[in-house]
């Protein structure tokens, strides 16, 4: 079994140290014309009976492989738990999918990413906004002088107040530090947020040699908003937020049972596919005389089966 951490150009050099991997073996280059697959063996074939300290420390293997990688190639980093029986069945996939990693490729060529998470102290903040904002001011002065009970209604109305303003002012910040920073990056997406005080956290692509120069501008930003925003920067790291490329092999055998049902072959296209899929439909409808829902069913599940996989390319792997 191989275990895959990545593709990258394929250079007809190694790196000058050795890499280690899960399982304590050492990384290995496997060359595909312009592209080389970086692997180790692995005795590894299910992740789902370890548990969470056994994962977390082998997710930290993984990414300190493309940390190492990054350095000397372009590296398109594969999600945690890639797995392939052997080096045919890798072969077969790549020949499919190699004009979409030459892409992905010319795409993250010398860059690198970079995550910026923004937090805020919230009751800073929320003290700001009631100095700035009459309105406020007067809700929470009424809201007291009525009382538990008689005030209820007000602090109620306060409270949307509140919460309108801050989320005014978390996007003014968002807009503004988008703005200073995106023109220095190829690419920026938006990341999910891990920490309560975070307000946004974005990952940037950029060219490795203008590290420096996004770092100075995220030390600006810094100095701009002191007291009242703190940044968290990481990177450089593997850009695994534009090189998202599922390198899952299709089970060619549910494929093939999905072609059967629909009367298709490897060469639909997506619109035949979805008339094929649209006269069985109608005609299997339990709802009319002498349908099937049975077959209605398994009409559905085999075009959502087709309809994932619908390029040409890849319905064809269903033949390895």
């Amino acid at each position: 079994m191989l275990y895959i951490y990545a593709i990258i150009e394929n250079l007809g050099n190694t790196p000058s140290n050795d890499i280690w991997g899960l399982d304590n073996q050492k990384i290995i280059f496997i060359p595909h014309k312009a592209l080389s697959v970086v692997a180790s063996n692995t005795s590894l074939n299910n992740f789902n009976n370890l548990d969470s300290k056994e994962l977390i420390g082998l997710v930290s293997i993984h990414e300190k492989v493309n940390e190492a990688l990054i350095r000397d190639y372009n590296v398109i980093p594969l999600k945690f738990g890639t797995i392939i029986e052997d080096k045919e069945q890798l072969f077969n996939f790549l020949e499919e999918t190699y004009p979409r990693f030459l892409a992905v490729l010319e795409k993250i060529d010398d860059k690198a990413e970079f995550i910026v998470e923004t937090l805020w102290d919230e009751k800073k903040i929320l003290e700001e906004i009631i100095q700035e904002n009459p309105e406020i001011q007067k809700l929470k002065q009424k809201a007291e002088s009525r009382g538990k009970i008689f005030g209820l209604p007000i602090k109620i109305k306060l409270g949307k107040r509140i919460f309108e303003n801050l989320e005014l002012r978390r996007k003014e910040y968002v807009e503004d530090i988008l703005n200073f920073l995106k023109n220095h990056a190829s690419d920026c997406r938006e990341g999910k947020l891990l920490n309560k005080t975070a307000i946004m956290s974005y990952s940037f692509l950029i060219e490795k040699s203008r590290e420096p120069e996004f770092e100075s501008k995220l030390n600006q930003l810094a100095e701009k908003y002191q007291n009242k925003l703190r940044f968290k920067y990481i990177g450089p790291m593997a850009p695994y937020s534009f090189a998202n490329i599922s390198f899952a092999l299709t089970d060619g055998a549910l494929i093939e049972n999905a072609k059967e049902i629909l009367g298709v072959n490897e060469d639909v296209s997506p619109e035949q596919l979805k008339e094929a899929y649209r006269k069985l439909i109608h005609k299997h409808h339990p709802d009319k005389s002498g349908g099937d829902e049975k077959k209605f069913k398994e009409i559905i599940k085999a075009y959502k089966t087709l309809e994932k996989v619908h390029d040409k390319s890849i319905l064809a792997i269903s033949k390895v």
